[in-house]
């Protein structure tokens, strides 16, 4: 799985079956690659709650979302998956959308078990409006 997790001041998303927004927190995209195990779930939940990327009172990067009490908008995002051959993107890395769904709301509930979180519809288009904070934003892959 490619993670894209964004600190934010405050968010919005967007689609035709939904609309959220939220204050202080993380955005984080999902890219789901072809190997990937909904048994990681929970790992990426517990690093979604627990990553350190908020500043504390000295302004030092030592506060988790669950630390600061934020919110959480996650966003599924097949792109993620895609390699660049020339000028072409190519999505062969991106699992089926019948399986990338199934371990997209594996990781929506894993993440629901810690906080209530938005979750974009999968396989819509979205509009994400975002003020960053920092900016501070991470790229992890597990």
């Amino acid at each position: 799985m490619v993670l894209v997790i964004e600190r934010v001041k405050k968010a919005r998303l967007e689609s035709e079956q939904q609309r959220c927004e939220i204050g202080e927190g993380l955005v984080v995209f999902l890219g789901i690659e072809k190997n990937d195990k909904s048994v990681l779930a929970e790992k990426v939940a517990d690093k979604i709650m627990n990553i350190k990327m908020f500043e504390n009172k000295e302004r030092r990067i030592k506060l988790s979302l669950k630390d600061i009490n934020g919110s959480l908008i996650l966003i599924p995002n097949f792109s993620l998956a895609a390699e660049v051959s020339g000028n072409r993107l190519s999505f062969d890395k991106a699992m089926s959308a019948a399986l990338a769904r199934e371990i997209y709301e594996a990781v929506v509930r894993a993440i629901k078990q810690y906080i209530a979180c938005c979750s974009g519809h999968f396989g819509s288009f979205m509009n994400i409006e975002v003020e960053h904070s920092g900016p501070l934003n991470v790229i992890l892959r597990i």
